[in-house]
């Protein structure tokens, strides 16, 4: 492929954002007045968009960009351990950035660092997979910067009272743009010799982070922050750990941490591993993105803070009995029926633990304003979940059975975290 058809597809792709753009802009202002939010909700949403573009491909298709290069599963396992590794203490360093000069100056350092590695990974394609780890550093780094901002967006642009409706609207847009970008970034690999189609995917992903930093400036100031130029984690920490609602809240992320940080990428390698066809593991994403926009339009319909324990419950035990029939036969066709099931389910799950702890946030006098140390602190143990998800599917066996009772096990870890979310639900309400 030339070089003037790969800059005529960038073109044509930044145009039909463009259309995108403006067609959603009509949408989300009436949606927002619906559910009495205001403008700042919706130029975050537009923020986080241009975010969730980018991070969907990255979560995709550097697993399979890994895996094309050497087919060692380890490599990708590990890729995966230093990502939720490096984070949590990424995050600590981002907190003084955060004190000293703004989050917003924070968020923007995080994308000119994701911004970094997909020019790095442009220019150099293939010869750059040997330095996975290199690159799983920078991204972790890149995300530490991002997500401490991002937390403090979240609960100063919306309350506990539409927390639910919000997170189902962001949910609902992040599916839709999570049903489009797969389609279109597994059919520019498979018609692509080699990683040239990669180093497109590279390109785009660039475009959309400088649109993201572009969002960004135009984003009001956070009402959930105190701006003390110092930094709180022994007071944070202490009130959490000293608090048993906090201990609750800690030992939630953690659990949610065992399953989320391997089933995000754990389905698409399996069916990587059966076909190496990026198509495919396009279509399966796409597929799980229909099933998570159904689930996004009902949780904001149906979930209130009284039944947050409920919803996780439920969709536990749908999950773990749609894993149950893996058992039976364990192949591509049947791994993206379930990978449908668990999509659709997934915002069920993870919504609730998400609101509660944002709620939390928001109850305890101790620790307002701040947040950039709390969401720090949260992710050490959210840290600790994911490694340990992922070191439990790498200890199992890599069999068929391994992999479908990895599966089992780290669903079934969520009704733990279902009986916590009531408890705390329970001390809220009285």
């Amino acid at each position: 492929m030339q070089l003037n058809e790969i800059d005529l597809w960038m073109i044509q792709g930044t145009a039909a954002m463009n259309k995108i753009s403006k067609k959603t802009d009509g949408i989300h202002g009436k949606i927002l007045k619906k559910i009495n939010l205001d403008g700042n909700f919706a130029a975050f949403l537009k923020m986080n968009a241009c975010f969730t573009g980018f991070f969907t491909i990255m979560s995709l298709f550097i697993n399979t960009f890994l895996l094309k290069d050497s087919m060692n599963m380890d490599r990708v396992m590990i890729y995966n351990m230093i990502l939720v590794s490096v984070q949590p203490f990424s995050m600590v360093g981002t907190v003084f950035v955060v004190r000293h000069t703004s989050p917003g100056v924070s968020q923007r350092i995080g994308l000119s660092i994701y911004g970094l590695v997909f020019i790095l990974l442009a220019i150099f394609g293939e010869n750059a997979a040997g330095y996975y780890w290199a690159i799983a550093i920078l991204l972790s780094v890149a995300a530490g910067f991002f997500y401490v901002t991002y937390a403090l967006q979240i609960v100063s642009y919306t309350n506990d009272s539409n927390r639910d409706t919000t997170s189902g609207m962001i949910s609902l847009i992040g599916s839709l743009i999570a049903f489009i970008i797969p389609l279109v970034s597994g059919f520019v690999l498979s018609l692509s010799k080699g990683f040239t189609g990669y180093r497109i995917l590279f390109v785009l992903m660039l475009l959309l982070v400088l649109q993201a930093a572009v969002f960004t400036t135009k984003l009001a100031p956070l009402g959930e922050f105190d701006h003390d130029k110092q930094t709180h984690f022994k007071e944070v920490l202490k009130a959490l750990l000293r608090n048993k609602t906090g201990q609750k809240v800690m030992a939630i992320t953690a659990i949610g941490g065992v399953r989320d940080g391997t089933m995000a990428f754990f389905i698409s390698i399996l069916i990587y591993q059966f076909i190496k066809n990026e198509m495919l593991i396009g279509v399966n994403s796409s597929l799980g993105s229909i099933a998570a926009i159904v689930s996004a339009s009902l949780y904001g319909l149906l979930i209130k803070p009284s039944k947050r324990s409920r919803s996780v419950y439920l969709s536990v035990t749908l999950v773990v009995i749609a894993t149950a029939f893996l058992y039976f036969k364990l192949d591509p066709t049947v791994l993206i029926a379930f990978n449908v099931v668990n999509s659709l389910l997934g915002t069920f799950i993870i919504m609730p633990q998400t609101n509660v702890y944002y709620a939390i946030l928001q109850s305890l006098d101790s620790i307002r304003g701040k947040g950039a140390e709390v969401h720090t602190v949260r992710e050490f143990f959210y840290g600790a979940g994911r490694v340990s998800g992922i070191v439990l599917t790498m200890l199992l066996p890599g069999s068929a059975a391994g992999s479908v009772t990895a599966i089992m096990m780290l669903a079934a870890s969520q009704y733990l975290s279902a009986w916590l979310i009531y408890r705390i639900q329970k001390q809220l309400n009285s």
